[in-house]
């Protein structure tokens, strides 16, 4: 366990000193864009994410040296993968169909694994396509409820921790150890990205964290732990997907003159919130997260819907 607080405070570390130099270099660069949801034209870095996503890396690249795991081979590699992706969207632009399909083709070569889906059993001929439905829906999931200062990091922590504790009670260090390295990682970019930000994640950012925590939870059977603190997004995805086409209007949430933000014109979580309660761009974010913290705390009370077999 020494070796995963190391590798915790190495992830962090780096990432604390890549940070500002990365951010001001990007400055210079002119690698901005503007907030959506502030008044006037306040730009903000557009891939901030690229200092944590290069210090967990590191960090578990160590881990892999020392021969702890060699499932961690398979996380480093998914995770860079739709970063990758995520940058080349951010870059070339993806149709929404293509991120769709990108994002589920690496998850197709895990290793086979056998499940138990609520009552039933899954072979592991079967357990690709279930790899590649869980990885693109984790990838996307994240990159659509997003958008608003601080919300994607922190509700990624959030699961990573989650992910760590159920990790530790089981004795899986290593799934402990890769989720804490992540979110130790992503500590100090959310320090930059938290309201009122100076720095996005981007859709690299995005992708790599839903293709980090997907790898993690299906590498160390964990999906139950992840598809229920990922309900919020797979209920946005269903209220856009169920209104696509219907609703003519499109945009995103407004900021109103008091600093509250309007709920966008079509059907999504977030406008959900907003019409029961007009509030502030932090308080929303804060909204999601304590939603999160909730979802967490049932995961340990919930019996594991999936599992592996006994």
């Amino acid at each position: 366990m020494s070796l995963s607080i190391q590798l915790t405070l190495l992830s962090f570390a780096l990432s604390l000193v890549a940070m500002k130099p990365w951010l001001s270099a990007c400055l210079k660069k002119g690698w901005v864009s503007r907030d959506v949801h502030k008044p006037g034209d306040r730009l903000c870095v557009s891939v901030g994410a690229i200092p944590p996503i290069g210090a967990s890396i590191v960090a578990l690249t160590i881990y892999s040296w020392l021969g702890e795991d060699p499932s961690i081979h398979y996380v480093m590699a998914l995770s860079l993968y739709t970063a990758a992706l995520g940058l080349f969207d951010d870059i070339a632009g993806l149709t929404n169909l293509e991120k769709v399909i990108l994002a589920a083709v690496p998850f197709v070569f895990l290793p086979p694994q056998e499940r138990i889906v609520l009552w039933f059993s899954l072979p592991p001929a079967l357990f690709p396509a279930w790899s590649a439905l869980i990885g693109t829906f984790a990838v996307n999931g994240v990159n659509i409820l997003a958008g608003f200062n601080g919300l994607e990091a922190g509700y990624s922590s959030l699961v990573a921790v989650t992910l760590a504790v159920h990790g530790l009670l089981s004795g899986n260090i290593p799934l402990t150890t890769s989720c804490l390295v992540f979110m130790a990682a992503m500590l100090p970019f959310l320090f930059y990205n938290v309201f009122p930000a100076r720095a996005f994640p981007g859709n690299a950012g995005t992708f790599y964290m839903g293709g980090f925590l997907a790898a993690a939870a299906l590498l160390y059977t964990q999906e139950w732990v992840l598809l229920l603190m990922l309900a919020p997004h797979a209920f946005d995805f269903l209220l856009k997907a169920l209104h696509w086409g219907r609703t003519s209007a499109k945009g995103r949430a407004s900021i109103s003159s008091d600093g509250t933000l309007r709920p966008p014109p079509h059907p999504s979580l977030v406008g959900i919130i907003l019409r029961l309660k007009p509030m502030t761009e932090p308080h929303l974010v804060a909204a999601v997260w304590a939603l999160g913290v909730l979802l967490a705390l049932s995961t340990f009370r919930l019996p594991p819907l999936i599992h592996s077999p006994a």
